[in-house]
């Protein structure tokens, strides 16, 4: 599955391979990285104003990544399977849905 969004006038691009990673490239093009989600990765959304990720997986968390660094920024707890998530359009909160008990 393919994740694509505009962001701030440029582009972030986000190939989800059906395990537990996922590839993601920047607005030049260039290749950040393949980030690792421990619970699988089922869905992603970029944060509005750029430079973060919101990816949730099958089990137990969501991940906030740093879209430039690669790096995790925030893990979210949860406390079960989420199957969609939200970001907020000011990019200072996030709603996450599924079967979360």
């Amino acid at each position: 599955r393919v994740v694509m969004e505009f962001v701030s006038f440029s582009y972030q691009v986000a190939f989800i391979d059906g395990s537990s990673s996922l590839s993601l490239w920047g607005s030049g093009g260039g290749f950040v990285g393949r980030l690792r989600n421990a619970s699988g990765v089922a869905g992603v959304q970029f944060f509005p104003l750029g430079g973060k990720l919101l990816a949730w997986g099958q089990e137990g968390a969501a991940v906030i990544w740093d879209t430039v660094s690669g790096e995790q920024h925030r893990v979210l707890p949860l406390s079960g399977r989420a199957t969609c998530g939200r970001v907020f359009p000011a990019g200072d909160r996030v709603a996450m849905c599924g079967d979360l008990g």
